[in-house]
């Protein structure tokens, strides 16, 4: 896999006030994406959380380089969503909730 290429996947995961389950999220994430042989990234958009999700994700994105934190005022999902949509790189670009509900 070319480093310098674009990822052929983002993951953008909208986030607010997530802090207790975020990091189980970024485990299953990563586990599933580690085991393809395609480029990725997952891009977080914090909405402005008043809890420790960004410092949470931003401490993750330190280890692993296919991670990356996005902050942004509090302006809601849409407009993290429309956020991290924009901020990836991937050809393609996939939006999951911070419980991987959907």
């Amino acid at each position: 896999m070319d480093s310098t290429a674009p990822p052929k996947l983002s993951v953008i995961i909208p986030a607010f006030n997530e802090a207790r389950r975020i990091v189980p999220t970024l485990e299953d994430v990563a586990a599933h994406l580690e085991a393809r042989d395609y480029g990725w990234e997952v891009l977080v958009v914090d909405d402005g959380s008043a809890d420790d999700t960004a410092a949470i994700v931003e401490d993750w994105a330190r280890k692993s380089p296919n991670f990356r934190l996005v902050r942004i005022a509090h302006f809601g999902k849409g407009q993290a969503v429309k956020t991290g949509m924009l901020e990836a790189k991937g050809e393609y670009r996939f939006m999951c909730d911070a419980d991987l509900s959907m």
